[in-house]
């Protein structure tokens, strides 16, 4: 999936997987057991900022994702490729395909967002240089000492307050998720969730990273079991259209055709 200069794709052991578009949102099919990574690109000439959750949780920390939740900062031209649940600075627990009721958001009890991938990013907030302005006196009064204070020699302006600054995994805070859809209250046509699988190993850095005050793009990625995506229209079978090409390989010059 392409926004402007990001890319947000699910691989399925390690190949990129075909998605479905219906009636405004797109969709790919899971089989249980099946272990996928999520990538995220970043064409733009800037490092940027990547959120990504699975069901409804922060992959890095198990709580319901926010756009305020912890990300991954991929550097301008990049990709990075996440293949699990982060457990350490060094390691993750891969993500799969799992039945419902053995996904990872119903066993920690906050199972009412499954079967959608997604992603939020943000670019970096420009800083401004600091402007240091001398404070110059003009008068004084004579013959009495005066010595000046530090504040009163410089005074150091800033246009404004620097926010909290982001990490490689930024900071977090819980979301406003309706408590009507927490627990096990599972859509019955749900025929997949993402469990916690094996370890793997996935070292990080934790850098500073001070996010803009808005998203640039916001990714939602549906997955479910085919039988059940056929179930809510999505068409799987549709003739094949076999494009044409610009450079078939021919060589020379032009002829008169006959």
């Amino acid at each position: 999936m392409l926004k402007s200069n990001f890319e947000f794709e699910v691989l399925i052991h390690g190949s990129s997987t075909k998605e479905y578009y219906h009636n405004g949102s797109y969709y790919i099919e899971g089989k249980k057991g099946s272990t996928f990574s999520i990538r995220m690109k970043n064409n733009s000439n800037k490092k940027a900022l990547f959120v990504p959750t699975v069901d409804g949780l922060s992959v890095i920390s198990g709580k319901e994702g926010s756009f305020k939740s912890q990300g991954y900062i991929v550097s301008a031209y990049d990709s990075i490729t996440i293949d699990g649940w982060r457990t350490s600075d060094s390691k993750v627990s891969q993500f799969f395909f799992s039945s419902p009721e053995k996904s990872y958001a119903v066993k920690i009890d906050k199972g009412g967002n499954l079967g959608v991938i997604g992603c939020v990013v943000y670019r970096e907030k420009e800083k401004e240089p600091i402007q240091i302005v001398e404070k110059i006196f003009k008068e004084y009064i004579p013959y009495i000492p005066w010595t000046p204070s530090i504040n009163d020699s410089w005074n150091v302006f800033t246009s404004s307050t620097p926010s909290p600054s982001a990490t490689s995994c930024s900071y977090h805070t819980s979301s406003t998720t309706d408590n009507s859809v927490r627990g096990n209250n599972v859509n019955q046509l749900q025929g997949l969730g993402t469990g916690f699988g094996e370890d793997k190993y996935s070292p990080i850095t934790k850098v500073e990273f001070e996010r803009e005050d808005s998203p640039k793009e916001v990714f939602s990625l549906f997955y479910n079991t085919k039988e059940n995506l056929e179930k809510i229209g999505v068409e799987f079978k549709k003739p094949v259209y076999v494009a044409p090409s610009a450079f078939p390989n021919e060589e020379g010059y032009c002829k008169r055709p006959e």
